[in-house]
């Protein structure tokens, strides 16, 4: 009996983990646009920076603040 188990469960276990890794991941439409819009910001405040806009000790700031914010966001996912 145990070996029926055995034979008829590793089977279906591994179809079930061949199943679960072969589908690909894809975030949710509001997850891939958070993204974005942080990327964006930090990419504003690159080119502030750059143009002279920011001073240096401004854009590590909001840098800092931007990277609280991507932190506080992945705890809450």
């Amino acid at each position: 009996m145990k070996k029926i188990l055995f034979l008829v469960l590793v089977p279906v276990m591994m179809a079930v983990l061949i199943q679960c890794v072969s589908v690909p991941q894809r975030w949710p439409a509001y997850e891939r646009r958070t993204e974005d819009r942080m990327f964006a910001l930090q990419q504003r405040i690159g080119n502030g920076l750059a143009s002279g806009e920011l001073t240096p000790n401004e854009a590590q700031n909001l840098l800092a603040k931007l990277e609280n914010i991507r932190r506080e966001y992945t705890v809450l996912m």
